[in-house]
């Protein structure tokens, strides 16, 4: 019966303290080093879901203050042709303007073409190299079926005469 009980011991001991070979590593945003770390990756959600997500990343890079974040935004097949610009525009717009974070601490990025609108978020320590857009094989803007219903911008302003 002392047997069974010190093996117990001993059992316990190790998955209670783990053994030298084995070291717990912090991988939570707030400790990033070293190498890019994909933060976040999410499709086409809905703005108020975006931001949420975006706070995060906003308090990683506040805790982090020598961490830039990539934002890659990579169109869908039926996306108009600047969908994927004007989302890594506005996330980036709003980072730096209602969350504060230096705009030269955030670099947003088409990706490119994926099946369905991706966005992914990366953080790392400022000097890396920039992580690889990884955009859908075989897919390029040519082939993209482009939305019917996507209007143009006219930012110009028709003046009367």
């Amino acid at each position: 019966m002392k047997a069974i009980s010190a093996a117990i011991v001993c059992i316990f001991a190790v998955l209670t303290i783990g053994s030298p070979e084995i070291k717990a590593q912090d991988t939570s945003p707030d400790h990033i080093t070293g190498d890019p770390t994909k933060f976040d990756e999410f499709s086409n959600i809905r703005w108020e879901d975006e931001k949420a997500r975006l706070d995060n990343l906003a308090v990683t890079l506040q805790r982090g203050p020598d961490n830039i974040a990539y934002i890659y935004v990579y169109a869908g097949r039926g996306d108009c042709i600047s969908k994927a610009q004007a989302r890594a525009r506005r996330a980036k717009n709003y980072l730096v303007n209602k969350r504060g974070i230096q705009s030269d601490r955030i670099i947003s990025r088409e990706g490119g073409y994926r099946e369905n609108l991706t966005s992914e978020i990366w953080v790392l320590p400022r000097g890396l190299f920039e992580p690889i857009a990884t955009p859908t094989p075989g897919i390029q803007p040519s082939d993209a079926q482009i939305n019917k219903n996507c209007k143009p911008k006219n930012h110009s302003r028709r003046t009367q005469p």
